[in-house]
């Protein structure tokens, strides 16, 4: 498996075939039964050439999730005014 990590040594990226760009090869006996089931960007440290927990790992709020999806819908608009020369 291949791991790429922040500056943090928290995981933000995983490939079980393939590889992760700066990646780093870590052997099976060191990751976790439920790496792959629990895994979400940030919840997994690499510390020690092992994986563990992140005791500081925070759920994104609701606002944080949603904030990118509404600029996503307001920058799909811009271009389909663009394209049909209007108000959407």
């Amino acid at each position: 498996m291949q791991i790429k990590i922040n500056a943090d040594s928290e995981i933000i990226a995983y490939a079980v075939i393939g590889d992760v760009e700066n990646g780093i090869t870590v052997e099976c006996d060191v990751v976790p039964e439920n790496f792959e089931a629990d895994f979400k960007p940030l919840y997994f440290v690499y510390k020690d050439k092992k994986i563990g927990i992140n005791e500081n790992y925070k759920e994104p709020n609701e606002e944080q999730t949603k904030a990118p999806i509404k600029r996503i819908e307001q920058l799909e608009n811009a271009v389909l005014e663009i394209l049909i020369g209007g108000d959407v």
